[in-house]
């Protein structure tokens, strides 16, 4: 009874180790998709010819999410952001205003039109999407210069 008890605990501890350092590993190479938590290969430019893809089947919610992931994928690609798994918006958006106070605005509007079209429900349109990608691009020439 004893051993299974301790084999357990070893377990447990193993478990709980694998999980901490999975979960704190910086993503390099791969980018995470926040809504379905997959590791996937991107860069801002791959984000980018998803929200276009998006925008010719009029998605337009899943245009503004792609222009969200793009900016996300370009500040960690900058060394602005720390892209993980778990990280919030919020996490990112207060890193943003921390390490490039100037991206902090369009980013933040951008993020916050994200959070209302994806989490809240908000309805969007051809509008919404052509706004996203005019802030998408000053968050760019910030992040760039």
């Amino acid at each position: 009874m004893l051993a299974v008890i301790v084999v357990g605990l070893v377990g447990l501890v193993a478990a709980l180790l694998f999980r901490y350092a999975y979960r704190n590993r910086k993503l390099k190479v791969h980018s995470v998709d926040p809504v379905n938590q997959s590791v996937v290969p991107t860069g801002p430019e791959f984000w980018l010819a998803e929200a276009t893809y998006a925008e010719e089947r009029s998605d337009w919610v899943e245009a503004l999410r792609c222009r969200y992931r793009a900016a996300v994928a370009l500040l960690s690609a900058k060394g602005i952001v720390d892209e993980r798994l778990g990280h919030t918006s919020g996490e990112y958006r207060t890193r943003v205003g921390a390490e490039l106070p100037e991206a902090f605005t369009p980013f933040s509007m951008l993020t916050e039109s994200f959070e209302d079209a994806w989490y809240a429900g908000v309805s969007v349109g051809e509008d919404n999407s052509r706004i996203a990608s005019e802030l998408y691009c000053t968050v760019e020439a910030v992040a760039c210069k």
